[in-house]
């Protein structure tokens, strides 16, 4: 019987330096959006527009703030939306994300959306920073949103910015 265990590929040292970078958080949510094909021809900003209007709802609704970091990426058909984030109540410090209900704001996507609560605090910021370096991506960009948010919640060194893009 042939053995068809992968070998884990070395990682890029820049990739292995975000993946350090985004451990700095505890990360609650990890979020994937698609949009629909018309989005292609939309570009970037449409789709930000999109995700942006989602973000405030739920925190609208959830009376919240959130903090995240995410990567755009154009895949051959449906752009995408990979996000980490954070969430928390000013009022109350133990209210996160992690106790909200993820299939509510799935369903409040117009389009596919996954959502997952955070169990690996490695495997997630390896999977985002990787996007990066994926081949089946053409263009990929990674941005932040409530960086106040995300300084507040940082452990180590200072954060300046999320922002990169290739």
């Amino acid at each position: 019987m042939r053995n068809t265990r992968r070998i884990p590929r070395p990682m890029n040292p820049l990739c292995e330096n975000f993946v350090i970078f985004l451990s700095r958080w505890s990360w609650q949510w990890i979020v994937t959006l698609t949009f629909s094909d018309d989005f292609r021809t939309k570009g970037p900003d449409a789709c930000k527009r999109k995700m942006m209007e989602w973000i405030r709802n739920l925190q609208k609704q959830e009376h919240m703030q959130v903090g995240c970091i995410y990567v755009l990426s154009f895949k051959t058909a449906n752009p995408h939306i990979h996000l980490l984030m954070i969430g928390n109540l000013s009022s109350d410090p133990d209210k996160s994300l992690e106790n909200v209900c993820t299939r509510t704001y799935e369903k409040k996507w117009p389009f596919y959306a996954r959502i997952n609560v955070v169990n690996s605090y490695y495997g997630v910021t390896k999977y985002l920073a990787s996007q990066d370096y994926s081949m089946r991506d053409d263009r990929v960009q990674y941005e932040n949103y409530n960086m106040k948010l995300l300084k507040k919640h940082s452990v180590g060194i200072p954060v300046k910015s999320a922002t990169h893009s290739i």
